[in-house]
């Protein structure tokens, strides 16, 4: 499976990691995650899930309950997860070309690419709040610990990825 494939979708997933608990439903496109995708994709993402329920259920060792919990959780805030990752990659991209464009340097544009770019953060970081509110009442503090830091890892491992020159 390529890198960037495993990146988008893990970026996805970093939040909860148990969405595997339903089987899927019909050949590949009828599960929530990876509809539509190509089947290598699907199965790379399907295995990746399944990966991570299993470092889920081995460190966090959650009831059978909390996993249809920390489900619906994943299933709630993936939208906004996703959203919010392809505004940034969005706006990296429009960025990158209006710096490229040495033609027609558009500095009202870029700046407020810049604005737009630097509110990312902040936004990630009101989701994870959020999300981390929710796991308080989903897990003990130990377990919450254990999955945070599966989440961690997760991001590293993302970062870690992404570490390579930019392209040109």
């Amino acid at each position: 499976m390529r890198f960037p494939v495993l990146a988008a979708f893990a970026l996805s997933l970093s939040a909860t990691a148990v969405s595997a608990q339903q089987p899927a439903r019909g050949g590949g496109a009828g599960g929530r995650r990876g509809a539509g995708a190509p089947p290598e994709m699907a199965r790379g993402q399907r295995a990746v899930r399944q990966a991570l329920e299993r470092l889920v259920r081995k460190q966090v060792q959650p009831t059978e309950a909390q996993l249809r919990q920390l489900q619906a959780l994943d299933q709630r805030l993936e939208p906004q997860r996703v959203t919010l990752m392809r505004e940034e990659q969005a706006t990296r991209l429009t960025l990158r070309q209006l710096m490229l464009d040495t033609a027609n340097v558009d500095q009202a544009k870029i700046g407020d690419a810049l604005d737009r770019l630097v509110k990312f953060p902040a936004r990630r970081a009101a989701l994870m709040e959020a999300e981390q509110k929710e796991l308080s009442t989903i897990l003990n503090p130990l377990q919450r610990a254990r999955y945070q830091a599966i989440q961690e890892q997760v991001r590293r491992q993302i970062e870690r990825g992404r570490g390579g020159p930019p392209p040109a």
